[in-house]
């Protein structure tokens, strides 16, 4: 297994999603998907696993997504935390659904490796 270190927060986070990103879940507490205001931060994460993505160990040659680990629809109070963003390729996203924590998330408990 590849373990994948934590990726450090990005100083402007907070101001330029976080914050932004709590206040739009208060103003459309029934919106099926958060906005994707972390977008700008993709290449970001996806430098911080080295292109690979954190479910597969794999470099995803599409350019991969952001996950959240939590999944929107059972955490959406997780919608902008950095620290439920993984870096993963857009068909394990996309299949993962809301898998949720039953995933197993090497990327954050080295302990299980």
């Amino acid at each position: 297994m590849i373990p994948v270190a934590k990726v450090k927060k990005p100083k402007d986070f907070d101001a330029k999603v976080k914050v932004p990103g709590d206040q739009w879940l208060k103003t459309n507490p029934t919106a099926k998907r958060p906005k994707a205001l972390w977008a700008p931060y993709t290449k970001m994460l996806a430098n911080g696993f080295s292109g690979l993505c954190g479910y597969a160990a794999m470099f995803d040659a599409t350019g991969g997504t952001v996950d959240h680990y939590l999944s929107f629809k059972n955490h959406p109070q997780k919608a902008y935390d950095w620290s439920n963003y993984r870096f993963a390729s857009a068909t394990l996203n996309a299949s993962k659904r809301n898998a949720d924590d039953s995933v197993l998330d090497l990327c954050y408990h080295p302990k299980s490796i």
